[in-house]
């Protein structure tokens, strides 16, 4: 590596991550890490040849088109997933109480490090393998690995929702003023603009409301839902924000509310660019009307 040239590792790190990256690259977290310390530190022997591949590539991009580079990878990742996740779905029963839940991988990851954290304390104090605590910690961690698997399915399986413009009512940004309505093939005709305009959906479900969106661009922006309440008589309040994950195009919302108040309440969406600059702030708008 050349003098004040960035590792491969620092470059991941900063551009991408280690999970998404090797997800990209179909291999695991420690073969990822393992690679490109070798690569890295010049080795290239036991580095296998698609990966070397990405690795070269990687280094012979302009810092200007890395970003672009692993989202590309992402991208074709997440196709080759679409196929699979469609074919192999996570049972209903699950998925429903994985979406009334509102179960995160966050709050499993917590859950494993607390288990992990036991498990060094039960080798310190040198309880065998066939301990009672030892053998329970082991199954609270396969279990709640199986759990965390699952959650990270059924996020596919949001993330791959088969939908069409014909399928949903999308409200429309132009000039940043959201229409309560889709617009017709007659507005589409007079305005063909609007088909590249940034446009969302709102989907109600058992475990409350996701916003799906639709970007002119392939940018890396970023989306901000605010629900407010506005009750009679007192002044309207936030009660939560909500911003998408990186790269991806729904926000889920919880069932914060029975829906039967839902036009108490209001949302208003902002998207900003990668610096923090507003692209798009739509109107404030009712959640049910």
């Amino acid at each position: 590596m050349e003098a004040n040239k960035p590792t491969l590792r620092e470059i991941v790190d900063e551009y991408s991550s280690i999970v998404r990256f090797s997800k990209s690259l179909g291999i695991s977290r420690p073969s990822a890490y393992k690679y490109i310390d070798l690569f890295d530190r010049g080795i290239k022997e036991g580095i296998p040849e698609d990966v070397l591949k990405v690795f070269n590539t990687i280094i012979m991009t302009p810092k200007s088109g890395w970003r672009n580079y692993f989202n590309e990878l992402y991208d074709n990742y997440l196709n080759q997933e679409e196929a699979r996740e469609m074919q192999d779905p996570v049972p209903k029963d699950i998925a429903e109480t994985i979406d009334r839940l509102g179960m995160t991988v966050e709050q499993i990851d917590e859950r494993m490090e607390n288990a992990l954290r036991a498990r060094g304390n039960f080798s310190k104090l040198g309880y065998a393998s066939d301990h009672p605590s030892v053998l329970k910690v082991e199954q609270d961690l396969k279990s709640l690995q199986y759990t965390r698997d699952l959650i990270e399915r059924r996020n596919r399986e949001i993330r791959f929702w088969p939908i069409t413009e014909g399928d949903l009512d999308w409200v429309v940004d132009e000039r940043n003023y959201g229409f309560q309505y889709p617009y017709t093939d007659a507005e589409l005709e007079y305005k063909p603009e609007l088909k590249d305009s940034f446009k969302y959906s709102i989907l109600k479900n058992s475990g409350g409301y996701t916003f799906l969106f639709h970007c002119p661009d392939r940018s890396d922006s970023r989306v901000t839902v605010t629900i407010s309440v506005s009750l009679p008589g007192q002044v309207s309040s936030v009660i939560g924000e909500f911003m998408n994950n990186e790269n991806e195009n729904f926000i889920v919302i919880p069932k914060i509310f029975d829906y039967s108040y839902a036009y108490h309440f209001w949302y208003k969406i902002i998207r900003r660019d990668s610096s923090g600059k507003v692209l798009n702030n739509m109107m404030e708008l009712p959640l049910a009307y």
